[in-house]
């Protein structure tokens, strides 16, 4: 590269989503790291307005811990959601479908914030963390990155970010920066340039999202998230407003592309069906959908449905499918237009989270899960916090934060506790679609005797409140 270095920056930050703009809202919120100059570099449009129609929500939605609340409150964010668009839920339900298992959940008696958390869209994340960022930001809007070097013999280890503005068609720009962090997801050019690898995998599945609109809410106030785990994957009806619900349904790609191909009132039907009816009635009905979304004249799918139903409540001898007791999840009316949409489900982790090129990875740049215990973005965000704290703990003592023995402090800190949220996840997920009888029996045995424990409960999720 021959171009005259333009900017210099103490952070760059590559990639302008939850996470990114999170960390440099964080840093120039900070009283110790507000004089920092940062850079915040996003592709697409970071100032895009969301959906504020009340009737209308997007399907992308966030499952955000009472640990992720503080950060956004900390940092100027939270409050800038407005109210009806952060669902709080107290509840959390799951069972298995194949076996008796389940468990049911409350907000932990002690938790000052009385709710398990909030489900809000990702849209109102963004854009609330958009407006907290302070003046110390410089934000290259709608920029792609080019490329990432450190020049031969220009007497300094600082990485150059060229970039692109305009969307890549307008004049480059070259960044100088004392740390660079890669928030630019699992398919990160700044890990790339640190010659970082990432281990990992997809999964054979496709997360199916919709928004919901529903009716028999329990206790009139939707603040239940519902989880029943199906073969196939689980599928979850995630709370968002008085009568809507956001559902994340992981299956094969085969049933996620019939699911997508149904008419809505079918597709609406078929949420039921998961949620209410005997494993059995769905692989049946999965199985008669034609490669047009249509189903054969001979089914009558209402019928199908109400009559397994009614099996499963009245002539089930062993409980098996059965939710959590007093439990009823709401039934779905409708689906909102255009809202469904299938999305790739992967693991992956990278093998370092720093490096000597002056790299810091956050969010799914250093690590990707399986969204069923939806804690994917808290993680991010707790990475967020971590490296803040680094980065002011390394300007008080006057270190160079982006030399690699300052950050590894964050490396130290994060790598293992993600490593360990992650591998539970995908452990849970291997063994509930695992359906061998004596694997099953041992599940619900299992998934019983923790729902007999109160006390358990309530550290569990005291605990998982501070993701």
């Amino acid at each position: 590269m021959n171009h005259r270095i333009t900017q210099a920056f103490d952070v760059c930050i590559v990639g302008g989503g939850i996470v990114g703009t999170a960390l440099a809202a964080s840093l120039s919120s900070s009283p110790f790291t507000a004089h920092l100059k940062v850079a915040l570099v996003e592709a697409g449009n970071l100032y895009s307005e969301p959906e504020i129609r009340p009737a209308n929500f997007s399907n992308r939605v966030a499952s955000v811990t009472p640990a992720s609340m503080r950060l956004l409150n900390r940092i100027g964010a939270w409050d800038r959601i407005p109210a009806d668009r952060k669902k709080a839920y107290t509840q959390m339900k799951v069972w298995d479908a194949s076996g008796n298992g389940a468990i049911a959940f409350n907000a932990p008696m002690t938790h000052s914030a009385s709710s398990i958390g909030w489900i809000i869209e990702n849209d109102w994340l963004k854009s609330s963390l958009a407006q907290s960022l302070s003046s110390s930001v410089t934000v290259f809007n709608s920029s792609v990155v080019a490329g990432i070097e450190s020049p031969a013999g220009s007497g300094s280890d600082w990485p150059v970010i060229s970039v692109n503005s305009d969307k890549g068609n307008g004049p480059t720009v070259q960044l100088k920066s004392r740390l660079l962090v890669g928030a630019d997801g699992v398919n990160s050019l700044v890990r790339k340039y640190a010659g970082i690898e990432s281990i990992g995998w997809d999964y054979p599945q496709k997360a199916v999202a919709a928004t919901l609109e529903i009716e028999g809410v329990e206790g009139n106030r939707n603040d239940v998230a519902y989880q029943r785990f199906l073969p196939t994957g689980p599928i979850a009806l995630l709370p968002l407003a008085e009568n809507k619900s956001s559902l994340v349904w992981s299956a094969s790609p085969a049933i996620a592309a019939k699911l997508l191909s149904l008419s809505a009132e079918d597709f609406a039907i078929f949420v039921d069906v998961a949620f209410r009816n005997p494993i059995e009635d769905l692989t049946y009905l999965l199985s008669r959908i034609q490669p047009d979304g249509s189903l054969p004249k001979d089914l009558d799918l209402k019928a199908e449905a109400v009559w397994g139903q009614t099996r499963l409540e009245t002539a089930n001898t062993f409980n098996i499918g059965v939710p959590p007791s007093n439990t009823s999840p709401p039934r779905v009316v409708g689906v909102a237009e255009k809202s469904r949409a299938a999305f790739p489900l992967r693991f992956y982790l990278s093998d370092r989270y720093v490096s000597d090129h002056r790299v810091a990875l956050v969010g799914d740049a250093a690590h990707t899960v399986h969204p069923l215990a939806g804690q994917g973005l808290n993680l991010g965000l707790l990475d967020v916090a971590t490296l803040t704290n680094v980065i002011e703990e390394g300007v008080q003592a006057g270190a160079d934060i982006g030399n690699i023995h300052t950050l590894q402090g964050y490396a130290a800190e994060r790598f293992a506790p993600n490593l360990g949220m992650m591998m539970a996840i995908d452990s849970i997920g291997k063994l509930f679609r695992a359906e061998s009888d004596p694997v099953v029996w041992a599940r619900s045995f299992g998934l019983n005797l923790v729902n007999t424990l109160p006390g358990f409960k309530n550290l569990a999720m005291k605990a998982a409140s501070t993701l």
